[in-house]
């Protein structure tokens, strides 16, 4: 959902920085590791049930607003993501999906490329992150 608001921000669609912020903050620290455990360890509560998904994505929410806003620890926002999609990489090739391959792997490059500060075909790293997140996801979930 932060991938999208920042594709329509990026767009001159929507403004709305404070929940672009917020989601991308959750998103990063919960939604992603909640993705990454769920490819990972397909049998846990978190990848089979609502409740189990729900509370992982509260608890990952919970400590990644309280690590990084709270406790000032950025980094937590750039490691778990890096992390999160490693993992979601590793899990989609277990799987042999190629769609959801295709996916992780360009997750991958993306978070690659804005680490590297790069830009490609004219396109800001910031913009690289929203794109090639947003087109990453729907591959990995269609």
């Amino acid at each position: 959902m932060a991938a999208l608001c920042g594709v329509l921000r990026l767009s001159g669609f929507a403004e709305g920085p404070g929940a672009h912020r917020f989601l991308s903050l959750i998103g990063s620290t919960a939604a992603l590791p909640l993705l990454a455990a769920s490819l990972v360890w397909p049998d846990s509560k978190a990848a089979k049930t609502v409740r189990g998904a729900a509370l992982s994505l509260l608890a990952g929410s919970a400590f990644g607003i309280a690590l990084v806003a709270g406790a000032g620890f950025a980094l937590w926002g750039q490691i778990v993501p890096a992390a999160s999609a490693l993992a979601i990489l590793a899990g989609t090739i277990s799987r042999r999906a190629v769609r959801p391959i295709a996916g992780a792997i360009l997750l991958v490059a993306t978070f690659g490329l804005v680490a590297g500060n790069l830009t490609l075909g004219g396109f800001a790293p910031i913009e690289i992150l929203h794109y090639g997140m947003t087109v990453a996801l729907l591959l990995l979930c269609l």
